[in-house]
Formats: structure tokens, sequence, C-alpha cells
């Protein structure tokens, strides 16, 4: 759910006013950070999968085990991008193994793109070192502390910051 912008109007809710304006330059400045390590962690990610597909074929082979076999379209719309870029980065997951692709039965027209056993595989092989070098990284944090930046974490990625 996205949270209305009208929220942190001060002239729709009085209390808005009240955030520190260096607070939201520190979110902005650790928001960054935050970007730039995990564009980093993507692209180690993406090389175990394999040296060849990339932090965008990462993200598209990792949606398809999450998502099950889905329609070029719908990964479109996902990942904000066109349909040429999905279609390339799909030739190229398939070329490498990693996703199969077929005509839709309902519409010959549109794909249905699949993750093959192998790449699923390698997915989730990575996401286990991902939360082993995660849970490592948060080994000194106090659990409470971890399960709030999680609920944060998702509570950010609620806003609606168009």
């Amino acid at each position: 759910m996205r949270t209305s912008p009208a929220r942190y109007d001060p002239a729709v809710n009085p209390e808005a006013a009240a955030v520190d304006p260096a607070d939201v330059r520190r979110v902005e400045t650790q928001l960054g950070a935050l970007v730039r390590r995990t564009r980093s962690f993507i692209a180690e990610s993406a090389s175990d999968v394999h040296p060849e597909i990339g932090t965008t074929g990462y993200a598209m082979l990792a949606r398809l085990v999450d998502a099950g076999p889905t329609r070029a379209t719908e990964l479109v719309d996902v990942f904000d991008t066109d349909k040429a870029t999905i279609s390339r980065q799909a030739a190229h997951l398939e070329a490498l193994g990693l996703v199969s692709r077929e005509a839709d039965p309902s519409d010959r027209r549109a794909q249905i793109i699949t993750v093959t056993a192998d790449g699923r595989r390698r997915i989730e092989a990575a996401r286990k070192r991902n939360q082993r070098r995660l849970r490592a990284g948060l080994a000194e944090w106090d659990a409470d502390d971890v399960r709030e930046l999680g609920r944060l974490l998702e509570r950010f990625n609620g806003l609606d910051l168009r």
C-alpha cells in the first residue's frame, strides 16, 4: 500500500511540519549509500548466478523464480522498461540455459518466460549466499533492531515518491 504524499504536506497534516529538514537530508544521504551498496550486492549475486547475466538479468531471473512463468508484457510493467529490453534479456537468459520461452497459449503473439531447473538452482544458491552474508553482517545487531530495519524498509518501499 502506498502512503499518500498529502500525509507529509504540512498544509494537510500539521504534524508533518515537525520533520527536521536535517533528518530528511540524512535519509536522502543514507538512501544514496544504500542504493550504491545494493547495486554492488546485486552485481555480486548476478556474478554468482552466471558471470554473463549482469544485474538486470539477475533481477529478471529472481523475479521469475518468485512469480513463476510470466508473460513478457508483465515483466515490462514490473521493471518499468520497454519490450525490447525484456526481449533481449529473455533471449540472453535463454541462451545461457536459465529460462525458456514459449508462446502464450491464450495469445500466440505473447511469450511466457519460465525459469529452467538450472536457473532456479542458481538463484536459490545465490540467495542462500546472500542470506549468509546478511546474517554475518547483522550478527552484532540486536534481533529487535533487525526486525525493525525490515519493518521500516518495507514501510519506506511502500511510499509513493513520485
